[in-house]
């Protein structure tokens, strides 16, 4: 059964994606039956089952995570996704996992907007920008996250300067789910401040805590915000500016 589901997925993200609309995804899910498109997907006939069996609130849920999953990677040319699945034959350990994972990962989710954002990342490892260990972790942080940390989080980067700005309690609340790591720093304003004041130095110097992304933080944003200029290697993320 997992070994069928497991390549039943792997054919779904292989086939036509056309027909998968953001209008489809929004519709009632009864009303799906008098489509005939639905049979035609290698992961149609299971969906419909669902539906024709009663299917519960939780599967219907289910069945619209993995349509916005899909969506996701409907932008990218067939003939790459074909390619992709032929490259997982060659890969019997991933091969054997990958589908499976990924309902797993859709199952869990608590929110239908993370669906699509674990199909954007799948999408980037399709397009071979990480490697599956990575695509795993990434989805993890996401299913892990408040969905308005992460979309605070996109909205730190400028779009033309490669910088960021972390608010300290946002870098909190990733550091907490492993998008950030905390350092410490000369509180120059403190000390500076200090000295003016009292006219002597201070015993000890002052510092303070601020959070600096890290990598996952910077792979997530370029592909759930589409921020073109940051690349992948060590040398292409983006400076750390300032906290608000």
């Amino acid at each position: 059964m997992e070994d069928n589901l497991n390549k039943s997925l792997i054919a779904s993200v292989a086939s036509d994606l056309t027909p998968v609309t953001v209008d489809l995804i929004e519709v009632v899910f009864d009303s799906l039956l008098k489509d005939g498109f639905l049979k035609d997907m290698p992961f149609g006939n299971t969906i419909i089952s669902l539906i024709k069996t009663g299917a519960n609130m939780r599967e219907r849920i289910f069945a619209k995570k993995l349509f916005k999953f899909l969506f996701e990677l409907k932008s990218i040319p067939q003939l790459e996704r074909i390619q992709f699945a032929e490259r997982l034959e060659d890969d019997e350990e991933t091969r054997n996992s990958v589908g499976e994972k990924v309902l797993t990962i859709l199952d869990k989710l608590d929110d239908n907007g993370k669906a699509s954002m674990v199909g954007k990342l799948f999408r980037a490892f399709i397009h071979q920008c990480f490697d599956y260990t990575t695509f795993l972790r990434l989805s993890y942080i996401v299913n892990r996250s408040f969905t308005s940390d992460l979309n605070s989080l996109g909205s730190c980067f400028s779009l033309d300067k490669h910088t960021y700005n972390l608010p300290l309690q946002l870098g909190s609340k990733l550091h907490s789910i492993g998008l950030a790591e905390i350092k410490i720093v000369y509180d120059t304003h403190a000390n500076t401040l200090f000295e003016t004041t009292t006219g002597r130095k201070r015993d000890e110097l002052a510092y303070r805590f601020e959070y600096e992304l890290n990598h996952d933080a910077y792979a997530i944003v370029k592909e759930l915000y589409n921020i073109a200029w940051i690349k992948y290697g060590e040398d292409a993320y983006p400076r750390y500016k300032t906290q608000i």
